[in-house]
Formats: structure tokens, C-alpha cells, sequence
């Protein structure tokens, strides 16, 4: 859809049919399609010879998506929480990189191994961050099965009081947790993108079990702390 001139253009067909697809916006003019698997309701494992035959051999890019990576100063400086989702992953390992401010060195603090395709949540400690730095930097360094390496964004910490956070902001799998973090939640209101309540009631807590029962989508959160302040986020619920 050109929507300058409000008309569609026609494109070449694609090589194959595919299951789950999506368009990622990585620049102004470069998009990639995203797909899951060659039959309706079946994926295709990225170590079997299927996903070989699929995949490799089509001219198609299946590039590392961070839906989120934040992190977190606990236990008054004395250790660096990290966290991070991805979705649509092909990737077999993670390394996690530190830079202090001030220092040109990075340090690899440790790697995480891939969970497999599709969307993941992981955490690191950092356990011995600097206690004299103003500012750490993390970075997630992505490595695919073939060697190819790709960088998440830049998440930058000081050693100041951050606001409060919600995360993650995606719910999938077996933890349905979401996390208040600098801050404890008196009340807690879930709603869809329409405005429409679907969830309200007292927690009193730093963390809330997000209801499997709800319908997976994009939902609004709105969080009343015992000190009086409210925080707002967003909440994807999926598989």
C-alpha cells in the first residue's frame, strides 16, 4: 500500500507458502518477513532437516527481534538484574557484555544458551557490578548458528534511584509473573486496547500472577503504589 498516492502495488509472489507470517520494519526502506512453519499449525524445529530444506535454502532473512531488555540495580548496588525477551529467534547463543562509563574496555560477564525458536524470556545476574561506576552499560550480544553476530540496544543503568518499572512486558509460557520493580503495588487494573476493564482488585505486593485464563493480545495496566503514586504500562499476553 503506497500511502502517499492511497493505491496498492503488486509484488513478486513469495517461494513458498508460510505459516505465521510478519513484517518487521528494520529501516525507513528495508523490511523482512518473518514466518514460522511450511503447514498451517506445524513448526518446523531449526535443527531438524525440514527447517534445512525450508528455510536456509530460500532467499530470506529471519533476523533476532528484542521485544525488551531493562535492567536493574538491586540489594543497594551490590548486584545487576538483566532481562530480556525475544520473539522469532534463531539464535544459539547470547553473551552478555558490560562497559563502564568512563572505559573504552567491555567485559563478557557470561553467555545464556538459546531456548530454541520463538519467543523467550532470560535473565542474567551481573554479581559484581563496580560500586564507584555512575553509570554501567549492558549489551546482548547474539550469536546464530552460523556465526553471525547481532547486538540488542544499549541498556544504560546509574547508580541513582531509577523509576518505577513493569516487567516483562510479555507474558508467554509457564511464568505468567509480572514484576513491580522500585515499588510496591496497592491496586492493580488490567484493560484492552478499547478501554474495556478486565481485571481489577487489591495485590499488595511487588509482583502479580498474571490470570492464564485471560485471551492472548495487547493489554493497558495501571498500577496504584502504597505510596500513593500510579504507574502505567503495556502487557502482551501470548502461547
Amino acid at each position: 500500500l503506497d500511502l502517499a498516492s492511497n493505491t496498492w502495488i503488486s509484488i513478486p509472489s513469495l517461494p513458498t507458502t508460510l505459516h505465521a507470517t510478519q513484517l518487521i520494519q528494520i529501516s525507513d526502506d528495508t523490511l523482512f518477513a518473518m514466518a514460522g512453519a511450511t503447514n498451517t499449525g506445524m513448526e518446523v524445529p531449526v535443527t531438524s532437516a525440514s527447517y534445512t530444506i525450508h528455510y536456509e535454502a530460500l532467499p530470506v532473512s529471519f533476523p533476532i527481534s528484542f521485544v525488551s531488555f531493562q535492567g536493574f540495580l538491586e540489594q543497594e548496588g551490590q548486584l545487576t538484574r538483566l532481562y530480556w525477551q525475544v520473539n522469532e529467534e534463531q539464535i544459539q547463543t547470547y553473551e552478555i557484555l558490560r562497559r563502564e562509563s568512563g572505559r573504552s574496555q567491555t567485559i563478557l560477564l557470561g553467555s545464556k544458551s538459546s531456548l530454541g525458536d520463538g519467543a523467550h524470556s532470560y535473565e542474567f545476574v551481573d554479581e559484581f557490578p563496580p560500586t564507584d561506576a555512575q553509570e554501567l552499560s549492558y549489551q546482548i550480544r547474539a550469536i546464530d548458528f552460523n556465526g553471525a553476530i547481532s547486538y540488542s540496544p544499549v541498556v544504560l543503568i546509574s547508580a541513582q534511584a531509577e523509576p518505577v518499572r513493569l516487567y516483562p512486558s510479555l507474558i508467554s509460557g509457564e511464568d505468567h509473573t509480572l514484576h513491580i520493580r522500585g515499588g510496591v503495588a496497592r491496586t492493580l487494573s488490567l484493560f484492552t486496547t478499547e478501554g474495556r476493564m478486565v481485571w481489577s482488585g487489591s495485590i499488595n505486593s511487588d509482583s502479580w500472577n498474571v490470570p492464564m485464563e485471560l485471551a492472548q493480545g495487547l493489554y493497558l495496566l495501571k498500577v496504584s503504589l502504597t505510596d500513593g503514586s500510579t504507574v502505567t504500562g503495556k502487557l502482551m499476553i501470548a502461547e
